[in-house]
């Protein structure tokens, strides 16, 4: 059996603060949109401005990221 909350404590420690809520929230399965920008974030190093100014087009979030949902 996998220690969830063991796995999500390790995830989160080196995910910045500011970050965390997002993460937190998309984990509860309730939000989409949380799970997406959780991935884009964890994709662009935790920085929000590049989410918007992501360009990897062969992402298949790509055309769900921030700012084009």
């Amino acid at each position: 059996m996998v220690d969830l909350e063991g796995v999500r404590s390790k995830r989160l420690a080196p995910i910045p603060a500011r970050q965390r809520p997002i993460f937190l929230r998309a984990w509860t399965g309730k939000s989409r949109k949380a799970a997406l920008r959780a991935c884009c974030l964890e994709c662009m190093g935790y920085q929000s401005a590049e989410v918007n100014r992501c360009t990897s087009h062969a992402c298949p979030l790509y055309a769900y990221r921030t700012g084009r949902i």
